[in-house]
């Protein structure tokens, strides 16, 4: 599940060594607004599957996983 205050970290496609961490700053049942490396604040849906809560964070990065 993921938590306010948290960082969690994603992998870029096109370079599977660059590694981009994003905090997240609130959160609903559904939603929650992180901040981005260099974009600021942005808000991703939550989604679940059986291995637990994922968003997709940005174009070009796999999905942040809790």
């Amino acid at each position: 599940m993921f938590e306010v205050g948290k960082t969690y970290s994603a992998r870029c496609f096109g370079d599977h060594e660059l590694v981009e961490n994003w905090t997240v700053i609130s959160r609903t049942a559904k939603t929650m607004t992180i901040r981005e490396p260099y974009e600021g604040e942005k808000k991703v849906k939550i989604y679940m599957s059986q291995n637990g809560e994922y968003a997709k964070v940005s174009d070009g990065f796999s999905f942040l996983r809790a």
